[in-house]
């Protein structure tokens, strides 16, 4: 059975970190489906848990094969940080069920 996606829950989806430009906001890039997408996250949006680290989100919409998640940030290559996931690719990869409010 796979896991329930359910418009407006808060998930967590790994990320890579690095420093940002300025205090307080990180360099981001998100592997999705073989995609990268980078933008600028502040540091309050990023979480740590064992040795990783992840960008919060909020699933928008669930259509069919995709999950539509707002990841907190700016992005370069998503409009208004929208990420298209595949339900294999979100099933294997975000967190659920944490405060992980975008």
């Amino acid at each position: 059975m796979g896991a329930a996606f359910l418009v407006g829950m808060d998930v967590l989806i790994p990320c890579v970190a690095q420093p940002g430009p300025v205090p307080g906001e990180q360099l981001v890039t998100v592997e999705i489906d073989g995609s990268a997408i980078e933008g600028f996250v502040r540091k309050e949006n990023l979480h740590e848990a064992n040795g990783q680290t992840f960008i919060r989100g909020k699933i928008l919409r669930v259509e069919g094969d995709l999950v539509h998640v707002r990841l907190a940030g700016s992005f370069f290559t998503k409009a208004a940080g929208i990420a298209s996931l595949s339900r294999s690719w979100a099933a294997r990869h975000i967190q659920t069920g944490v405060h992980a409010s975008a």
